[in-house]
């Protein structure tokens, strides 16, 4: 719950500090938004099979196995996600064609398409080893890395490189990506240490 709070609120400073850069890159941002959505839904659906499976083999004693399965849901988001960024990279005009037929959305999103392309391997294993994580019993880390990275980094880095920095949208995009990479490794290096194991509820 705390967890979800937390990103509640940092999804909305970062919307409220893209809304502010005008009607276009808005409209560009929330298509776009749209678009990665297809990232979430395998990332989400591995999330969920991972925190199961993990949870049901640390109950049973055998650590190996949720090792194991936290392994391969990682490898089968790498998959996932490889296919995604092909899929962004190449398709990225008429993806944006779907939604707009006005030039300077498309423009505007297929450039952005390129940054969202960069956070898709990011953003599936973070999500599965999240999950693996609070299948175990870690939620407090998961809770805390997502509040640091989604409320405080996010937000913070967007208004940044949105504004001083003058990046405009790809500002956003970018804090994105840093978003996502920073609870990428945060989630890894937990996962890897294997305190996770350990822990009894």
């Amino acid at each position: 719950m705390i967890e979800q709070v937390f990103m509640r609120i940092g999804f909305f400073a970062y919307a409220k500090i893209v809304a502010g850069l005008g009607p276009t890159p808005y409209a560009t941002h929330l298509i776009c938004m749209n678009i990665l959505n297809l990232s979430f839904c395998f990332g989400d659906g591995l999330s969920i099979a991972a925190s199961a499976l993990v949870g049901q083999n640390l109950g049973r004693q055998r650590s190996d196995l949720s090792i194991l399965y936290g392994k391969v849901g990682q490898r089968i988001a790498f998959i996932c996600s490889t296919f995604l960024f092909i899929l962004f990279i190449a398709g990225r005009r008429e993806l944006v064609w779907l939604f707009s037929k006005e030039e300077e959305i498309i423009v505007l999103g297929a450039s952005i398409m390129v940054i969202m392309a960069l956070s898709t391997h990011f953003q599936t294993s973070q999500v599965v080893l999240n999950g693996c994580l609070r299948g175990a019993g870690d939620s407090a880390f998961v809770a805390a890395t997502s509040m640091i990275s989604i409320a405080v980094i996010r937000p913070i880095l967007t208004y940044i490189l949105c504004y001083p920095a003058g990046f405009g949208l790809a500002g956003a995009w970018i804090s994105l990506v840093v978003d996502q990479g920073f609870r990428f490794v945060a989630g890894f290096v937990r996962f890897k240490g294997g305190k996770w194991t350990k822990i009894r509820l």
